[in-house]
């Protein structure tokens, strides 16, 4: 006998299980890009690589560039199998990018990549994280309150505007 899942369980299963195979498919789209430039399928229809990546409409070079990254490490690099890269996720695994391309990336950074926050990881690798103002902004379509805003910008009266 199989129990019923009442809606919300429903919603939120069906969203964790299509998160898990967008996270595989940004692996499985950077493999096929790499096998793409390595062997300039491209070229048949396009002048260079970068000429194809604009042409797919998948947002910036350098997205595609750094989903590339990633299917290079799971290739290359031991300390990430497909199955760690999809549990760190694609926003931390861009923040590890760079000390993995150095070779610096120990364990401990990758296991921690795996538990922490977006904000704990950046700190642990040494980037400036802002403080956030206690400031706040009522969107004025729909009211809601966004707090922490950033001060851009000064009116002629020298008052921050959002």
């Amino acid at each position: 006998m199989t129990l019923a899942l009442l809606p919300h369980e429903e919603n939120e299963l069906r969203i964790r299980q299509l998160v898990l195979n967008i996270k595989g498919n940004f692996l499985e789209l950077g493999e096929l890009l790499l096998q793409n430039r390595e062997n300039a399928h491209y070229s048949h229809h396009h002048g260079s690589f970068d000429d194809f990546i604009e042409s797919l409409g998948i947002g910036s070079k350098s997205w595609a560039y750094r989903v590339m990254d990633m299917a290079q490490l799971q290739r290359c690099h031991p300390l990430f199998p497909k199955e760690r890269i999809i549990d760190i996720g694609f926003s931390k695994m861009t923040l590890l990018l760079p000390a993995a391309k150095k070779q610096t990336l120990d364990e401990d950074t990758v296991l921690l990549a795996q538990d922490c926050t977006m904000v704990a990881l950046k700190e642990h690798l040494g980037h400036k994280i802002p403080e956030m103002s206690d400031d706040f902004i009522n969107c004025p379509n729909c009211g809601f309150e966004i707090k922490g805003v950033k001060r851009t910008r000064r009116d002629d009266e020298g008052k921050c505007k959002f």
